[in-house]
């Protein structure tokens, strides 16, 4: 989509956007990481887990949707097969 964008002024664009993207979602996930640290273990934490998991794979679309819009190439991931969701 931006592939057209002269290669120095993509460049920024893309610097600007992981700037801002990150700085937007930490500052989204501080809050529950904050309730997380002050509620004891069980169920109340396990919805902060889930709120943080879910921010943090939000973060990882809106990264993968910018990267996708300016950069040219295709990306080629090999390796995944062992590894599992939940760790």
């Amino acid at each position: 989509m931006l592939r057209w964008l002269p290669d120095p002024l993509r460049g920024i664009l893309t610097g600007a956007l992981l700037g801002l993207n990150t700085l937007v979602f930490a500052a989204a996930m501080a809050l529950p990481a904050l309730l997380k640290l002050a509620l004891p273990p069980g169920a109340p934490r396990q919805g902060c887990d889930r709120a943080l998991n879910a921010q943090a794979a939000a973060w990882v679309a809106v990264n993968n949707g910018w990267v996708a819009a300016v950069s040219p190439g295709a990306w080629d991931v090999q390796g995944l097969d062992g590894l599992h969701r939940r760790g």
